[in-house]
C-alpha cells in the first residue's frame, strides 16, 4: 500500500508489456571431450549420456508500456521531496503465495504531471523463465511505500530465446 491512500487510483491502466528475444538460449558450462575419450568409454561398455533436457530460461529482454495518473500522487521533483512517486519497479507476480521479485525499476519521467499515458521502458538482458509470468508495476515513494503491482498487471508468455 502507497502511504496509505487509496492505491486503486494509484496506477490506472492496464500494463502491456511484451517480451523481446535479444539472444540465444542460455549457455551452458561444459567440458569438452575428445574422441579419443568417447573411444575409450565405449570400449569400456559405458552408456552415452542422454540428450540434454531442453533449456528452462532464455536470454530476454522485458520491455513494459503503462499509463500512470499522476493526478492524486504526484512525481517527486525539487519542490515536491514526500508523499510522491520517485520511481516504478516492475515485478514478476506469477506466484501469489511468494513475495513479488523484483525485475527493474524505471525512473519517472521528467516533467510527469496529470495523466501520462504511456510510460515505456526495457530492462537490460536477463536470464528468464521460459512459461508463462504475471508481470506488474508499482509505483515507489522515497519513503519506501509502493503500490500493489497486482494493480497494474498482465500476463506474458516467455519463450525460448531466437537467435537474431
Amino acid at each position: 500500500m502507497l502511504l496509505g491512500r487509496d492505491t486503486r487510483g494509484i496506477l490506472r491502466g492496464m500494463a502491456v508489456a511484451s517480451l523481446v528475444a535479444t539472444a540465444s538460449a542460455l549457455a551452458c558450462a561444459c567440458v569438452p571431450v575428445s574422441s579419443a575419450q568417447t573411444d575409450a568409454s565405449r570400449k569400456r561398455g559405458e552408456v552415452p549420456a542422454e540428450q540434454p533436457a531442453p533449456p528452462t530460461a532464455a536470454i530476454h529482454s522485458i520491455t513494459v508500456a503503462f499509463n500512470y495518473d499522476f493526478t492524486k500522487t504526484p512525481a517527486c521533483s525539487a519542490t515536491v521531496t514526500t508523499g510522491c512517486v520517485s520511481k516504478f519497479k516492475v515485478f514478476d507476480i506469477s506466484d501469489p503465495t511468494k513475495p513479488p521479485y523484483w525485475l527493474f525499476t524505471i525512473a519517472v519521467p521528467a516533467g510527469a504531471s496529470g495523466k501520462t499515458n504511456p510510460i515505456k521502458a526495457s530492462s537490460a538482458r536477463m536470464s528468464f523463465e521460459i512459461g508463462r509470468h504475471r508481470l506488474g508495476v508499482s509505483a515507489v515513494t522515497p519513503e519506501g511505500g509502493r503500490s500493489d503491482p497486482a494493480l497494474c498487471s498482465t500476463i506474458v508468455s516467455v519463450g525460448p530465446a531466437t537467435s537474431n
